[in-house]
């Protein structure tokens, strides 16, 4: 029984100390989509400002076509490293759901686990009692 209850600890420490990895894991991979999602927005503001001065320009005409190729093309890179971002952005979220069940189940198993000593601690002195008594 004492072996069950340090294999039993030992797994709940050891999913814990795995929780926690995966979670600080996890937030360094939050950090790092949301840097790039920082990025491409300054990456869309810049490309944003150099359309508005070219379209400004004196040399309006010469540049529309270079304009547009370069928007449009920013565009679709800005947009697949958008879908990739929040794509990579569910899975986060999806493994942190997964990582609160695993929590949650540890917690309500460590839960049963103590009354399950608790009743056969008094189980085990009532029984002593009764032997006493007789």
């Amino acid at each position: 029984k004492r072996s069950l209850e340090r294999r039993y600890k030992h797994e709940v420490s050891r999913l814990t100390k795995e929780k926690e990895r995966d979670k600080e894991e996890l937030n360094r991979r939050v950090q790092v989509l949301e840097g790039e999602l920082s990025r491409a927005a300054q990456d869309k503001e810049e490309l944003r400002r150099r359309v508005e001065y070219l379209q400004e320009s004196d040399e309006k005409d010469g540049y529309k076509h270079e304009i547009s190729s370069l928007t449009k093309e920013k565009e679709r890179e800005l947009s697949r490293r958008v879908q990739v971002l929040e794509g990579e952005l569910s899975r986060a979220a999806q493994d942190k759901e997964e990582l609160r069940r695993r929590v949650e189940y540890l917690q309500e198993s460590d839960a049963k686990e103590v009354l399950s000593q608790s009743a056969f601690a008094l189980a085990e002195s009532k029984r002593r009692h009764e032997h006493e008594i007789s």
